[in-house]
Formats: C-alpha cells, structure tokens, sequence
C-alpha cells in the first residue's frame, strides 16, 4: 500500500489506483487545497504513478485504447523488449504523426483547391520556418509557389541556401517584412556576415562593417539571376545598391516590423517620394539594366 491506501501493489509488480485516483485530474481534484508537505509529497508521486502507462482508454470507443502522449519516456516504457519497444513505437507514431499528418494534408488540399477554383490569381506561400509533415506534397500537388530566402534555408543544417538551388516554382526575395533588411542585417551579427561574405560571396579577407552599395547590388544582381519564376526585392534592398540614396536613411529605420514588438509595427518610410525616386534618373538606369540583363 502506498501512501493512506490510494495505491496497491499486486503479486505481479503492477499499481491499481482506486477509481478516486486513477486519474491526474481525479488526484489534483482530491488534493485540492491541501498544500502541506505531506500531501505534496504523496500527490506528486500519485501522479507519477498514474501517468506511468502506455495506453490510455479511448471515452469515444470502449473498450479500445491510444498510447498516451509522450509515454516512450516513462519508466514503463523502459522494461519493454527491444520488440515490445519497437511494436510499441510504431503504434505511437501511426496514432500520433501518420494518422494527423493524413488528416490535416486532406483538409488543405481540400480548402486550398477550393481558393484555387475561385481565382485566376497566381498563389505564393509563405513556407517559413516549421511545416507540418507532408505539407510541401500538398503545396506541390496543388503548383504551389514557395518563398525562397537564402538567409533562412529549408534544408536542416544549414546556414544559407545556395540560390542556384531555388525551385523554379517560387519566389525569390532577400528579406520579408519581419527580417532586417539587407543593410541593417549585415551589422546584426558580424560573424554571421563574415560567413555569408565567405561563402555566399565567395570573397576573401575580412567582411567590411557595412554593406557597400556594390555587394548590396551583388546580393541584389544574384537574385535577379536565381532560378526563381519570380523575384520581388524589398524596395530598402534595390535603395541600397546606391550610395546616395541609401545614405539618406540609416539601416535601423529601414525595418518595416518587429515582430512581437506593439512600439514598432509597420513604421518604415521611404526618405524620398515616389516623384523623387522616378526622378534618380542613374539608379533606375542601373535597376533596368539589371533586370533586363537577367530577363526578368
């Protein structure tokens, strides 16, 4: 018997809570506002214990049964076979990730086919950061275009994307709203910068502090050359391919959003009007230039 009996011990090692107990919600209910060491000390080990199961009943289906979520790191688990561990694992992840990962592709597929039959409208991802499994069969199934940074790579490991890795079937840009742009990126993380000069660039020595306007428009002119269907440039990084016009603003104010930050949303201005930008005959030379060069 353990504790004022809520627990016993059979001839076979196994713990029978009483129907008052069997549950962590039961146990927390029973011990309600009892806060002394003792009834501490017995209800966490009551909740050990009744946590310490692989398979919980299903309330929808009697007499059937799941695993119970994260039961592979209880110390019930540890007494299985290299078999009973193995059977058991992949009950776990059918229940768990292949039976979810059917379920919620369906319904995408299903509501994103019905917003593809009401436009004419070309549709672009925003495949960022963690994707539920088997999402990218939907997106592509579905001719989906992806969004491709190179300074936030899909492939786990690494750093950078090379970008003549970028899919056909996407959109290429250097930042988004919620990222630094390129000038301001640059000096958020020398290190990181001296890497990306290294082997993105390809250059040699030491990184410079800033971002010059001739590798912000080699930055820029690779873009314009990747694979990529598309490749729409945030208007701060074509600005700082010029000295004069990317001088007129520092690279701190050139960021649209901070995400998670209520005192900096959406406050970039252009340091210019959109007469005087058509105006800079030079840069809108330049900017034609490399567009046409790269048969955008």
């Amino acid at each position: 018997t353990v504790g004022h009996g809520e627990a016993t011990l059979d001839g076979y090692g196994l713990y029978g809570l009483r129907e008052e107990y069997a549950t962590q919600a039961a146990i927390a209910e029973r011990f309600a506002g009892k806060n002394d060491e003792n009834s501490t000390w017995i209800k966490e080990g009551l909740f050990q214990l009744a946590g310490n199961v692989l398979f919980v009943a299903d309330t929808a289906c009697p007499d059937m049964y799941h695993p119970r979520m994260g039961a592979y790191r209880e110390s019930v688990f540890e007494v299985l076979s290299e078999d009973e561990k193995e059977a058991y694992m992949r009950i776990y992840r059918n229940y768990f990730t292949t039976r979810n990962r059917d379920f919620w592709n369906g319904k995408a597929y299903k509501r994103l086919a019905a917003i593809f039959s009401e436009t004419r409208m070309l549709v672009c991802t925003e495949d960022l950061g963690a994707m539920p499994p088997g999402g990218t069969d939907v997106l592509d199934s579905l001719r989906m275009l992806t969004l491709e940074i190179q300074t936030l790579p899909k492939q786990e490991g690494r750093e950078f994307a090379p970008l003549s890795a970028n899919p056909v079937r996407s959109v290429a840009t250097t930042t988004t709203h919620d990222m630094s742009p390129l000038r301001l990126w640059w000096t958020e993380n020398s290190q990181q910068a001296q890497r990306y000069y290294t082997t993105m660039l390809q250059k040699e020595g030491r990184v410079p502090r800033q971002l010059s306007p001739m590798l912000a428009e080699e930055i820029v002119a690779r873009h314009l050359y990747c694979p990529s269907m598309l490749c729409i440039l945030p208007l701060q990084d074509y600005l700082a391919t010029d000295g004069q016009l990317s001088s007129r603003q520092s690279p701190a104010d050139e960021r649209i959003n901070v995400p998670g930050d209520a005192y900096n949303r959406w406050q970039y201005r252009m340091a210019m009007t959109i007469g005087q930008l058509a105006g800079e005959e030079q840069f809108n030379r330049k900017l034609q230039t490399m567009i046409t060069r790269s048969k955008r």
